[in-house]
């Protein structure tokens, strides 16, 4: 139970229900129910003062004035659908006249009559029902407390959302903590990782001015120089991924590239490989493709990602379906509508289900391998406002597919 965990909290919930409370009772008796009595007290007298003077007016010739009012009043102002005003005293010169429920306790408001000439001709006195109010202050009350209980589901709902709100502020707290460890330590590993690689370059350096000075055939430099890509290319996979952890990259703004020239820089990588699983590769580049602001590194990366990950899906399959051809294609092309550049990556490998889709670009989730490769895809499509998609079936293949805009 998040709510009320602390003293403080309850200490709050019960001053302000206390407040509400208050607030209401002080409302009711020193504003509302003197309003209206007030604004009751006006009407009726206007109502009746307006009646009376058109009564005396019509009767100001008339001998028996007191009598034609007293008729008048109490057949239009005392009726049986006036709830409210049960008895009325008029008083003249000479004579007082009383009519209704009379009653010193329940005394209403005091009238002046006049002719139409203005003459002053007696006072009348309203006498209203005591218990007139009472089904009147029930209703109220019945709104009160409806409206008491809203204010307390309200009060309990804000207290509900700011403890949860609190609590979520603690768990990111936590988690952003544990996250933080978690980078500090890869960021270590990969600060361990090039020590060793280091000293490879420099073996593998001493080991090229070696063959300069013998008499071993020109042929066997490739190997060195395979070495050397490769430890080039170990590098920029240690620096990308320390740039991944630190959720720090920065676009490369310093000129538009031709996006075909990174993706033939991958495949050239894996040509023995792909002769070596007997995988063909077939790539279909659009004439006059526009050039595109993205780093020339992170893209060549991103599908040496891409293409790690079909030669495994491929060789996975091979396991289970033994004669099938091994196909990736690549695909690069204009939007017909729209100001993107379409790359499609696809292969015919073992492909994904729809668990494996949902999760495939969360970091460090793999059926196998490090899981790192979508997740730097991802990364990767974030920073360039690239729209990735993935379409994948069991035992069929997948297709990823990628729109970058362009100017």
């Amino acid at each position: 139970m998040l709510i009320f965990k602390n003293k403080s909290t309850i200490f709050i919930s019960i001053s302000l229900l206390g407040i509400i409370i208050l607030s209401i009772h002080l409302y009711w008796y020193f504003i509302f129910s003197p309003q209206i009595r007030k604004r009751s007290e006006l009407i009726a007298k206007e109502l009746s003062e307006a009646r009376l003077n058109k009564i005396a007016a019509n009767t100001g010739a008339s001998d028996n004035l007191i009598e034609d009012i007293s008729i008048a009043i109490e057949k239009v102002v005392v009726t049986e659908q006036n709830h409210f005003i049960v008895g009325m005293k008029l008083i003249f010169e000479n004579e007082t006249i009383e009519t209704g429920n009379i009653n010193d306790s329940n005394y209403f408001v005091r009238l002046p009559l006049y002719s139409l000439k203005k003459t002053f001709l007696g006072k009348a006195e309203m006498y209203y029902d005591i218990d007139y109010f009472k089904p009147f202050k029930k209703n109220i009350i019945a709104y009160l407390i409806i409206t008491f209980c809203v204010l307390i589901l309200i009060l309990i709902t804000l207290l509900f959302y700011f403890d949860i709100l609190n609590y979520k502020r603690n768990v990111t707290k936590a988690y952003m903590g544990k996250q933080s460890d978690k980078k500090d330590i890869v960021l270590k590993m990969t600060h361990q990782l090039k020590n060793p690689i280091y000293i490879i370059r420099l073996s593998n350096n001493l080991l090229n001015e070696l063959l300069l000075d013998s008499t071993i055939k020109k042929d066997k430099f490739e190997i060195i120089k395979k070495i050397d890509e490769q430890i080039d290319r170990f590098f920029d996979i240690i620096h990308s991924f320390s740039d991944f952890v630190r959720t720090e990259i920065t676009t490369d703004k310093s000129g538009a590239i031709n996006v075909c020239e990174p993706i033939q820089s991958a495949l050239s990588f894996f040509n023995d490989e792909f002769d070596a699983n007997s995988i063909e590769v077939n790539t279909e580049f659009e004439n006059d493709l526009p050039k595109i602001h993205v780093n020339f590194k992170k893209i060549q990366h991103v599908t040496e990602n891409l293409i790690t990950n079909s030669i495994h899906a491929l060789n996975k399959k091979s396991t289970t379906q033994k004669f099938f051809e091994k196909k990736i294609s690549i695909h690069l092309f204009r939007h017909r509508f729209k100001k993107l550049l379409i790359y499609k990556f696809e292969d015919n490998g073992i492909g994904m289900n729809k668990t494996e889709q949902k999760r495939c670009k969360e970091l460090f989730f793999s059926t196998t391998g490090s899981g790192i490769g979508l997740s730097i895809v991802k990364a990767f499509s974030d920073e360039y406002n690239i729209t990735f998609l993935i379409d994948s079936k069991k035992c069929k293949g997948t297709t990823l597919t990628f729109m970058i805009p362009y100017k």
